[in-house]
C-alpha cells in the first residue's frame, strides 16, 4: 500500500496529505513540497501511514525532498522580501482608500510569486494594485480574500485564558460554533465574554458542548420518568373543574326563575333575596330561635349579667 505523510505549511493551518518520497521524514522535520501555489517548505505533522489505493485521490502529489540547509537560507531571504512587501501595497492601499485591511503576505520557496491575504467586509476591485505591485517587485501577484478566522489564525496572538490561540496552536479546522452552547453551559452571554480576537465566537465553546448536552438530556429524561412513575403509583385527586366536585346528581337544579328545587320537590329560598332580620332560617328544626340582628342584645343579658356580677362578690342593682 502505499505510504504518506502529513505535512503543515504554517503552524495551526490544516493539515495535507503527501505521498511520501524513499528518504525517512521523522516528526517534525520539514520538507519541500509541490503545493498548490508552487514550492513550499512543510512540517511533517503526521507520521508516516499506510493507505489504500481506494482512499488515495487524483491529485495527490509527492513530497520532492526533505528540507536542506540552503532551503532554510531561502526561506529567510523570502521573509526579509515578506516585510519589504508588505510596507509597499499597505502603502499603496492607503493611496487608493480601498476598503480592505492587508494581513500577510507570503513568498513561494523560489521567490517567483508572492501572495497578499487581506480581509474585507465587500468585494474589492483590485486590478490597478496588482498591476503595480506586480511593477514594483517584478514578480507574479496574487490576492487572496480571507475570513477573520484565518487572519487570527496567521498573526497568532494570546486568548483571554492566557494561553496561545487553540487556531493557530493546534486547532486544524474551525467548527461551527453558536450561542446556544454558552446558554446549555449556563455561560455569561456578554459578547465581550464569549468573543475571541478574531470577534466571532470563541472555538473553546464547543469543546465541552457534546457532554453538557449529554448531560443535560440526561436529567431530563430522569426527570421525565420519575414524574411518570409517580403519576402511575399516585392519581390525580385534583379537580378539573367546579362539576367534579359535585356530581350532577347531588346538585340541585337551577329554575328559570333564580329557585333551586331540592330532590324532595320542595322550593328553597331564591338567590340574591335577602332575608328579613328575625326571620327564622330556612330548614331549621321547628322552635329554633329567630335570627338575631347586628347589635342586638340577647334577652336574658341583662339578668346573667346581674347574676355573674353577685358571683364574683359584686352587689346587684
Amino acid at each position: 500500500m502505499p505510504e504518506v505523510v502529513g505535512v503543515q505549511y504554517i503552524k495551526g493551518g490544516g493539515v495535507y496529505y503527501y505521498l511520501a518520497p524513499k528518504e525517512k521524514l521523522p516528526l517534525d522535520s520539514f520538507c519541500v513540497v509541490d503545493g498548490e501555489h508552487g514550492l513550499q517548505m512543510a512540517r511533517v505533522v503526521r507520521a508516516l501511514q499506510s493507505w489504500p489505493e481506494s482512499r488515495l485521490g487524483r491529485n495527490l502529489r509527492n513530497v520532492l525532498r526533505p528540507a536542506s540547509g540552503r532551503d532554510h537560507e531561502q526561506v529567510k531571504k523570502n521573509a526579509r522580501k515578506e516585510q519589504e512587501a508588505y510596507t509597499i501595497c499597505r502603502s499603496k492601499i492607503q493611496e487608493k482608500s480601498m476598503q480592505m485591511k492587508l494581513v500577510d503576505v507570503s513568498y513561494t520557496l523560489d521567490g517567483r510569486k508572492a501572495i497578499f491575504y487581506f480581509t474585507a467586509e465587500n468585494r474589492v476591485d483590485f486590478r490597478e494594485l496588482v498591476k503595480e505591485l506586480a511593477q514594483n517587485l517584478k514578480i507574479k501577484i496574487e490576492m487572496r480574500q480571507i475570513g477573520v478566522r484565518d487572519e487570527a489564525r496567521r498573526l497568532g496572538g494570546v486568548g483571554c485564558c492566557g494561553r496561545t490561540l487553540c487556531c493557530a496552536s493546534f486547532l486544524r479546522d474551525f467548527s461551527s460554533v453558536s450561542i446556544r452552547m454558552a446558554k446549555e453551559q449556563n455561560l455569561s452571554l456578554n459578547p465581550a465574554k464569549v468573543s475571541g480576537l478574531c470577534g466571532r465566537l470563541m472555538c473553546c465553546l464547543a469543546y465541552e458542548y457534546e457532554g453538557t448536552n449529554a448531560k443535560v438530556k440526561k436529567k431530563k429524561g430522569e426527570c421525565q420518568a420519575m414524574q411518570e412513575r409517580a403519576a402511575a403509583r399516585e392519581p390525580h385527586t385534583a379537580l378539573e373543574t367546579p362539576e367534579a366536585a359535585f356530581p350532577a346528581e347531588s346538585m340541585p337544579a337551577a329554575t328559570a326563575a333564580g329557585e333551586a328545587t331540592t330532590a324532595e320537590g320542595g322550593k328553597t329560598e331564591a338567590k340574591g333575596q335577602e332575608r328579613q332580620p328575625g326571620a327564622a332560617v330556612p330548614g331549621a328544626a321547628p322552635g329554633a330561635p329567630a335570627q338575631q340582628q347586628p347589635g342586638q342584645r340577647h334577652r336574658g343579658f341583662r339578668r346573667n349579667r346581674g347574676r355573674n356580677k353577685h358571683k364574683r362578690g359584686g352587689r346587684h342593682r
